[in-house]
């Protein structure tokens, strides 16, 4: 999954639980029931803001089965 991230990855972090998880391994690790996930937008320019808008939309719409 990371790889169809492109350029964005890098402007892009993600924890679980306070650790942070890279980009090559965004793939692999899924949080487990209770655990915390969070992404954040690393400053960048103004694409940042619109693709994680796009995931955010993406993960909630999985989330809500």
């Amino acid at each position: 999954m990371s790889e169809t991230w492109g350029p964005a990855r890098k402007q892009i972090r993600v924890t679980s639980n306070g650790h942070v998880i890279p980009p090559e391994l965004w793939d692999r690790v899924k949080p487990k029931a209770g655990s915390a996930a969070v992404i954040e937008a690393v400053p960048g320019n103004g694409a940042t803001l619109r693709f994680v808008l796009t995931v955010v939309v993406a993960i909630a719409a999985v989330a809500a089965g």
